[in-house]
């Protein structure tokens, strides 16, 4: 018998805690308030940020949440507010607080905190929909700017969406459920190599009780046929 070895895979989302990241419903800003949360490194897209700050200066309030290479940069610029690094119950508030999550990333394609933005009631504008660098992105949240009625969404329906999907409960579901799966098809295997595995240790070390079991096996399968 060949022994492969069954291998498993499993496909499990990023997920957050939708009882700590949740809507304000009656927020409102007289500017609009931009927000960025991720390292400050080129890949996640600060660089953008920071020059989207200065071309929106006086229009908005941008604030910058992390830490990274180039975090002297943040400090340094006069159009953002920085918080460095903040606790998860202060960050879940300054979600709360904010109208806009802005990710300019180079490298990401589903970012936790983007899931942290949906599920505080977040408008969210990325890189994967908005392509193109701060001109893209200043285009966007100008418009914004303007009329208000444009980043308007059901606060509601986003953060039940992520709940219903992304909440730490339903991905440790999913994952036990992966697991009573791979346990069962483990358990089948296991059964059917002990059974292959006795078969051929018979016929090594007792053949004359290997014949004797194949010999009684049919004198049964010949009565049952005869009785049929």
């Amino acid at each position: 018998m060949d022994r492969t070895r069954v291998k498993y895979g499993m496909v499990l989302p990023n997920g957050i805690d939708t009882n700590l990241f949740f809507p304000d419903y009656d927020v409102a800003n007289d500017k609009l308030k931009l927000l960025f949360v991720a390292r400050l490194v080129r890949g996640k897209g600060v660089d953008v940020v920071l020059s989207l700050a200065d071309k929106l200066e006086g229009l908005v309030e941008t604030h910058v949440v992390g830490a990274g290479a180039l975090e002297d940069e943040v400090k340094r610029s006069s159009n953002v507010i920085y918080h460095g690094i903040m606790d998860d119950e202060e960050l879940a508030r300054l979600y709360r607080e904010s109208d806009v999550f802005i990710y300019p990333t180079h490298n990401d394609n589903f970012a936790l905190v983007v899931l942290q933005a949906l599920s505080s009631g977040l408008y969210v504008i990325t890189s994967e929909y908005v392509p193109g660098g701060v001109d893209s992105f200043y285009t966007v949240v100008k418009k914004a700017i303007e009329n208000r009625k444009l980043i308007d969404h059901d606060k509601r329906e986003e953060y039940n969406y992520v709940k219903g999907n992304y909440d730490w409960d339903i991905i440790a579901e999913k994952f036990y459920g992966y697991m009573r799966k791979f346990y069962a098809e483990s358990n089948q295997q296991n059964v059917a190599l002990a059974r292959q595995t006795r078969r051929e240790h018979e016929q090594r070390f007792y053949p004359h009780r290997a014949k004797l079991n194949g010999r009684a096996f049919q004198i049964l399968f010949g009565q049952l046929e005869n009785r049929s």
